[in-house]
């Protein structure tokens, strides 16, 4: 919820190509799922969603590591979504 909270309001500084540069290179499934399953729930129009999209594997991760492995599986981004979609947008505003 920080994490997208934090991209929501840095959204116009955020420079897309290079932050897309540094998920390659972090080389974490994780973290390019987490980060394009957010910008697109966010309606972010980052221009890296099909980048990312692209080097994702099949496997699935849990959206968010302090909660349980719980929840409808997000097959777009192989995410298991145990944290609802509402609930992060609604983050984003407070």
């Amino acid at each position: 919820v920080e994490v997208a909270r934090a991209i929501y309001t840095s959204k116009e500084k955020i420079k897309y190509d290079i932050l897309f540069d540094y998920a390659k290179k972090f080389d974490s499934q994780a973290v390019i799922k987490r980060l394009g399953f957010l910008l697109e729930i966010l309606d972010i129009n980052s221009g890296i969603i099909d980048d990312l999209h692209t080097i994702k594997t099949a496997s699935y991760v849990v959206l968010d590591t302090e909660l349980p492995k719980v929840g409808k599986r997000n097959s777009r981004w192989s995410i298991q979504q145990n944290l609802e979609t509402d609930t992060i947008k609604s983050a984003i505003y407070t």
